[in-house]
């Protein structure tokens, strides 16, 4: 077979037969050779994301068949021979029914039949046309809109195309754009069968490959659909953040003091910059290495002191009262100007370790370090209150 092609093995039983449906022969498996997945994503900062998902793939292959039972198996599945209309001048009106299906079936269709001529067809011979796909949805930031980690609002496009389809084409002269058609596989309609000749009498399918009949049935409509999901029940992140500030056996108070917050958010407080050069000896790291990496911690380490400084002040004046859209904002912007610090030196610290060096640390320590902007804002917007601290700090809420 071809370089890429899915071949398998059927009997005439399974599949489409030459004759004897007991015989087993190999073929291509009638999958597309070739399919590429599209995605892409716009992020517009506070407001929404757009999705697009496509895809691209070649024909799917078939057979051209007879639409009747010829073999008597009682199956109707037999594989068509395929006539050179230059051998069947006895018989006009068919030698001009192929003749005049080879100028007007699809270019494959009439190449595939060109192929074969004077002989049975070969299981899924023939080629169908590409086929292309694409949908879209719009998501509303959740923060933005107050649904936090509770709840969406999206906007899902299908059929993307066949909405272009319908606008540049008007729908008395469609392309059938995101439709996927089957092409027609009759090639012969059995109209009789000569005694004296033992043969079977023939007319020729016009509709032979083409698709037109397939997509005019079965063209996939252009919708809208608005999808809202929201989560009832209590607060996620009003809660993880209540469990995080809740007092516990030993504390001796009813509430946290600042003091008291900022020890726990100190608690396990990871630093990537001084977890990669702790691996100096088997990253081979140099001494200069060492030492940048050392100065990156330091800064590090006075910039989140800082922010959790002012996070424990603010938490306490709430005393106790963190259901309000502010208290979740401060929490959240807190942690994500912490982890935006990694995302800013990611590119030195690229550039400062080898393809090899970089490659030898753990996903979980790089993973900021390997993100742009874009990636950032993306994964922050829907990252829950536990998995940022458990981000930042080694652990989530208890």
């Amino acid at each position: 077979g071809r370089a890429g092609e899915s071949r398998d093995q059927q009997r005439g039983f399974g599949g489409s037969t030459a004759g004897n449906p007991v015989l087993a022969g190999w073929a291509s498996s009638g999958l597309p050779r070739h399919s590429v997945q599209l995605f892409g994503s716009l992020q517009i900062p506070r407001w929404a994301s757009i999705d697009a998902f496509g895809r691209i793939a070649s024909g799917r292959r078939y057979t051209p068949l007879v639409s009747g039972d010829i073999n008597g198996d009682g199956f109707f599945n037999d594989r068509a021979y395929v006539f050179d209309p230059t051998a069947v001048a006895a018989t006009p009106a068919f030698a001009t029914g192929l003749r005049s299906l080879f100028a007007s079936a699809p270019a494959s269709a009439s190449e595939c039949l060109r192929a074969q001529l004077s002989k049975i067809a070969e299981r899924n011979s023939c080629n169908g046309p590409w086929t292309q796909s694409l949908n879209m949805a719009v998501t509303l930031d959740p923060n933005r809109f107050g649904f936090g980690g509770r709840g969406s609002i999206s906007l899902v496009v299908t059929n993307v195309l066949g909405a272009a389809d319908q606008l540049l084409h008007g729908s008395s002269k469609l392309r059938y754009w995101g439709t996927a058609g089957t092409p027609d596989a009759t090639l012969l309609n059995v109209r009789g069968f000569d005694a004296g000749a033992q043969q079977f009498r023939y007319d020729v399918n016009p509709s032979f490959g083409s698709t037109r009949a397939s997509v005019a049935t079965g063209r996939l409509p252009f919708v809208v659909a608005l999808d809202v999901r929201l989560r009832l029940g209590p607060d996620r992140d009003v809660l993880e953040l209540r469990s995080f500030v809740r007092t516990r056996p030993g504390d001796g108070v009813a509430l946290l003091d600042a003091a008291q917050i900022k020890e726990r958010l100190d608690k396990d407080a990871q630093n990537n910059f001084e977890d990669v050069a702790k691996r100096a000896k088997p990253l081979n790291l140099t001494p200069q290495q060492v030492a940048t990496l050392g100065k990156l911690a330091e800064q590090f380490n006075k910039y989140r002191d800082s922010v959790y400084v002012d996070l424990a002040k603010y938490l306490v004046t709430l005393k106790g009262n963190y259901k309000n859209v502010v208290a979740k904002r401060r929490w959240h912007d807190a942690f994500v100007s912490i982890a935006h610090v990694y995302v800013l030196n990611g590119p030195q610290v690229r550039s400062m370790l080898t393809e090899e060096q970089f490659a030898s640390l753990p996903p979980d320590m790089t993973a900021f370090f390997d993100m742009d902007e874009t990636q950032f804002r993306q994964f922050m917007a829907t990252a829950s209150f536990g998995s940022l601290m458990e981000l930042i700090t080694g652990e989530g809420p208890d």
